[in-house]
C-alpha cells in the first residue's frame, strides 16, 4: 500500500526521495521504490535454508540503489 510508504515519509517530515528503504525482500523494495523512496537490498542467500531447490520462488526484482550482504555495508557504502 503506497500510503503506508509515504505517511511514514511524512512523519518523518522528509520527501520521499530522501528515504532509503532496506530490506531483503524484493516485493517491499519495488513498492518502496514505486513512491520514490531509495532503495538498499540486503541479501540473504540462505534465509530459506541451504537447499536451493527448496526456496520460494520470489518475484524478479530490479536493480536498487544499493546491493549488500550486511546492514552493517549499507553504512560503508552511505559514507
Amino acid at each position: 500500500m503506497p500510503e503506508a510508504y509515504l505517511r511514514a515519509a511524512k512523519i518523518l517530515q522528509l520527501a520521499p526521495a530522501e528515504c532509503l528503504m532496506v530490506a531483503c525482500h524484493p516485493f517491499d523494495l519495488d513498492a518502496a521504490a514505486n513512491v520514490g523512496f531509495r532503495t538498499a537490498l540486503v541479501r540473504r542467500p540462505t534465509e530459506w535454508g541451504g537447499d536451493l531447490s527448496e526456496r520460494p520462488t520470489m518475484p524478479p526484482c530490479r536493480t536498487y540503489d544499493i546491493e549488500v550482504n550486511s546492514v552493517e555495508e549499507i553504512l560503508e557504502r552511505l559514507a
